[in-house]
């Protein structure tokens, strides 16, 4: 929100142009109110101007309002003493005392030849600021709407009437249509309405100047985020980052609003045939994953978070060598977490690959370098058994075991009994179930355990016909 700057007061300029009583002997009952101070609130100009200018601003306004008691309420008198009221309350920042008698000045310069042109559109925008900073001081939500509402309709009446508009209020309009957007209750109605109207008059403030402002083109950005036009707010993205290329908030954005843009085209229209689905949810991960890039270019964007999120959509464009690339010496060396989504991803992408040999490499470099992690070793085993390693798969599984931290020790001791009969070693193969019948199996688990075991007692040659 922009703030209503302390305005100097104005009331000398209105005594210079407040002229004495008429020369003129009569009006017609026709006539529009003279454009002239009367006789009796001339008499005491010099006294209001000496307690302005001694800033002793409770006798100014006090004196103000007595003259405005006996002045018409249609009278150049009324205009011109609420105009200096208004100036005196803005002198001590007090903006809700200073918007009745603004408000008051303008509906007299618009039913009377009162203000020109120009004086007039400086009113009305006056009006827009300090409207604007009543909402910004206001707490309850409703009244904030309401004064963005008011603010919002005199910088609108500005710029249709004025002859030159300027960036300043371009933005500033822009800006209150947003804020009141952001204010109005959530739906299709307002909400929709207002986001359009600031992206609108944002766009007609970039063609104001050879260099448009930044908050422009944050401002649209905002904008089309807003009214879910995800596309647009990336081209939007892709220009600032241009502009600003060592700014790191707009990278993130731009890499957050791509991927958002290819979850909302996989999920926009099932109807839609599948390869012109795939064809753009494609491209909006392409456009993530070169932001992401270009973003590391700059020194930026590089946590751990980050390179699991270049890993990830390398893969899903079908790049896995770059993903094993990626994963493998921050695996090795710790700088990414051996977690599970860091592992599994580094073993599917050795998988597609075809080559597990690679993978089964770096899960081990990860398993020696987290001693106390189960699941990466347990991973490791399941790698190893399908690689047709079942001495290998037994020992990693059996220190997935001893390292602990399993979600599902069971699945791990019916692994190491499965291996192990296949190894044909039924002593480890029976201590292994014998655990897994301590840990309180379900019904399936314990088909699973007796079907085990009775493979067991036939190759012993123990099993009952």
């Amino acid at each position: 929100m922009t703030a209503t700057p302390r305005l100097p007061l104005v009331l000398a300029a209105l005594l210079l142009c407040a002229a004495g009583p008429s020369a003129r002997s009569a009006t017609t009952i026709t006539d529009p109110p003279p454009r002239e101070i009367s006789e009796k609130t001339s008499a005491h100009l010099g006294e209001l101007r000496d307690l302005t200018d001694a800033k002793n601003y409770p006798a100014a306004l006090a004196l103000t309002d007595r003259l405005l008691v006996d002045a018409a309420p249609d009278s150049y008198d009324t205009f011109v003493l609420s105009q200096v009221k208004a100036q005196v309350h803005l002198a001590q920042d007090r903006y809700a005392e200073a918007l009745p008698p603004l408000e008051a000045s303008l509906r007299l310069a618009d039913s009377h030849p009162f203000l020109d042109a120009r004086p007039k559109l400086d009113l009305v925008y006056l009006l827009a600021q300090v409207a604007a900073q009543l909402a910004a001081d206001e707490k309850s939500p409703d009244a904030q709407r309401a004064r963005l509402a008011r603010a919002a309709g005199f910088i609108r009446r500005w710029l249709a009437e004025t002859p030159t508009p300027t960036p300043d209020a371009q933005l500033f309009a822009a800006s209150v249509l947003f804020n009141l957007a952001q204010t109005s209750l959530p739906g299709p109605g307002d909400q929709a309405q207002y986001y359009s109207a600031a992206l609108a008059e944002a766009e007609r403030g970039l063609l104001l100047g050879v260099h448009p402002r930044e908050r422009f083109y944050v401002l649209i950005f905002a904008c089309h985020q807003q009214l879910g036009d995800l596309a647009h707010a990336a081209d939007v993205l892709e220009l600032l980052v241009q502009q600003h290329p060592t700014n790191d908030s707009y990278w993130q954005q731009l890499v957050t609003t791509c991927l958002s843009l290819a979850t909302a085209r996989k999920d926009a229209d099932p109807a839609r045939p599948r390869l012109a689905a795939s064809n753009t949810v494609r491209h909006a991960q392409l456009r993530a994953l070169l932001a992401l890039e270009g973003a590391q270019a700059q020194g930026l964007l590089t946590t751990p978070a980050d390179m699991f999120n270049l890993a990830g959509l390398h893969y899903n464009l079908g790049q896995f060598d770059r993903v094993i690339t990626l994963l493998e010496p921050g695996l090795a060396n710790g700088s990414l977490a051996a977690d599970r989504r860091n592992w599994e991803l580094f073993v599917h992408a050795g998988q597609q690959a075809h080559q597990p040999a690679r993978a089964i490499a770096g899960l081990e470099k990860a398993a020696a370098r987290f001693p106390a992690d189960g699941p990466l070793a347990y991973a490791l085993a399941q790698l190893c058994y399908a690689e047709h390693q079942p001495e290998a798969a037994r020992a990693h599984a059996q220190s997935a075991l001893a390292r602990g931290g399993l979600d599902r020790p069971m699945s791990t001791l019916l692994f190491i009994a499965t291996v192990s009969y296949e190894l044909r070693d039924p002593a480890v193969a029976t201590r292994a179930l014998d655990q897994a019948a301590q840990l309180s199996p379900t019904p399936a688990e314990a088909d699973d355990l007796a079907r085990l075991r009775h493979a067991l007692a036939t190759m012993e040659g123990k099993a009952t016909p």
